[in-house]
């Protein structure tokens, strides 16, 4: 079955829940992704979140401290975040981190809601 409609509208007007909410590559486009993280919580049981990680190469924290623009040059990309800044996002969101693992230059998070 497609819908087509505004997702947090649809969940709204369901009596369903659902298992995992998939946030893949995604984050880095919400101004305040915890205010998405938790608008989205009551539907679901477990999130997944994949972000690039900042953290990965020393070369981002120095293009920080000169003042460069973000590396993700698509216009409406406005966050990227590092280790800290993720898990920040998730605990002021009131999700629970299962497992954490950085590597290839992602990070990828399990979260119960």
């Amino acid at each position: 079955k497609f819908i087509y409609d505004d997702a947090y509208e649809y969940l709204s007007k369901s009596i369903e829940t659902y298992d995992i909410l998939v946030f893949a590559h995604v984050a880095g486009y919400f101004e305040t992704p915890s205010e998405v993280f938790k608008k989205f919580k009551p539907f679901f049981k477990k999130y997944f979140i994949e972000v690039p990680d900042f953290d990965f190469s020393y070369s981002n924290h120095y293009r920080k401290h000169e003042k460069r623009s973000l590396i993700f040059t698509d216009k409406n990309y406005v966050n990227e975040f590092n280790r800290d800044e993720i898990l920040k996002e998730i605990n002021k969101a009131g999700l629970n981190v299962s497992e954490m693992e950085c590597r290839y230059g992602q990070i990828r998070i399990w979260c119960d809601c």
